[in-house]
């Protein structure tokens, strides 16, 4: 049995910042096209 897939509640950041991401605000970049 196939169940659809949900979209996430949420997503928790780590501390840190975002330099492996391109830098920037982590809670502003855009991930996974979404």
């Amino acid at each position: 049995m196939s169940r659809p897939m949900q979209q996430p509640l949420g997503v928790i950041l780590a501390g840190g910042l975002a330099t492996r991401m391109g830098g920037g605000d982590k809670g502003l970049l855009e991930i996974g096209g979404a």
